[in-house]
């Protein structure tokens, strides 16, 4: 019993030696196209600068979204006629998917070493709005707080399923994040950007539309409630409360300046308590909540 019980752990411990990573992620580049529907097709395509590897681990968290439906792997296979990646498709045997809680975790085995390689994942969030009386919503973070390496460079699109000519002053995009994202809006398309994203970090869409745009939206799922005034309270006081904190941030900031002008103080146990500081105002500025309402 006792030898396979041995066997077991060491078959576990091997296991995860056998998966471990050394590599960098270079670019996450995610395209979402919303459904009349209210679903949101997904195109999640990651770029890792590689040591060696075995394997890589996605997670998709679905949970609050009618979890996951046609989910498809794809590996790079080259470079078109139009010097872009050309993909081709994973075979189902090639990767494992586990579910937890409304989070899947997609374990994809593919052994490199010292190269260059782009995964893409491809799926379908079958709820992925909600649509009330006045106004229908898209709350979700594209980009999650669970990535175990940073990302260099970080592009989302959200397409929304209405004309290019559309109006879309009667969009509202919010973003949520780093100080450094940004943020815009090109005709239907919604656009984020983020450069150097660190894990526990996250790029959050907040989007606010016109209910007539999801025409074929399940009518029996709508809420019928006036939700659109409260969203955008809710986003002023999440507004007013973030230039708070920056405002203190600041203030502690120039206190830290003052102080590091005279090097005499900054010694001992002085300098530790400068060091948390400065550890502090770089948190509050790189994870602090990044507002912007597009009009």
């Amino acid at each position: 019993m006792k030898k396979n019980i041995l066997r077991i752990f060491l078959f576990f411990i091997i296991s995860i030696i056998s998966f471990s990573a050394s590599f960098r992620i270079s670019d996450l580049n995610v395209e979402a196209k919303l459904q009349k529907d209210g679903s949101m097709l997904v195109s999640e395509a990651v770029t890792y600068s590689i040591d060696e590897i075995n394997g890589v681990y996605f997670d998709i968290d679905a949970k609050g979204y009618g979890g996951i439906n046609s989910l498809q792997v794809f590996e790079d296979n080259g470079i078109n006629e139009n010097n872009e990646i050309s993909f081709k498709k994973v075979d189902s045997a090639n990767y494992e998917v586990t579910e937890n809680d409304g989070v899947y975790r997609i374990k994809l085995y593919s052994k490199n070493y010292n190269n260059i390689r782009t995964f893409k994942f491809v799926y379908t969030l079958p709820d992925a709005i909600k649509v009330y009386d006045d106004v229908a919503q898209l709350n979700r973070k594209m980009v999650g707080q669970d990535w175990q390496k940073g990302i260099f460079t970080i592009k989302v699109t959200i397409e929304i399923p209405v004309s290019k000519n559309y109006d879309n002053s009667k969009i509202l995009v919010f973003g949520h994040g780093p100080l450094t994202g940004e943020v815009d809006k090109i005709d239907n398309t919604v656009v984020y950007k983020l450069e150097d994203y660190y894990p526990g970090d996250f790029l959050e869409a907040h989007i606010l539309m016109e209910p007539e745009i999801f025409s074929e939206f399940d009518k029996s799922k709508i809420i019928h409630k006036d939700m659109k005034q409260e969203l955008l309270d809710m986003e002023a006081r999440l507004a007013n409360e973030a230039n708070t904190e920056r405002d203190n941030a600041i203030k502690i900031k120039k206190g830290i300046q003052i102080l590091s002008n005279n090097p005499k103080t900054i010694l001992g146990a002085e300098a530790s308590i400068w060091a948390v500081l400065m550890y502090y105002i770089h948190i509050v500025f790189k994870r602090k909540i990044n507002l912007k309402m597009m009009k």
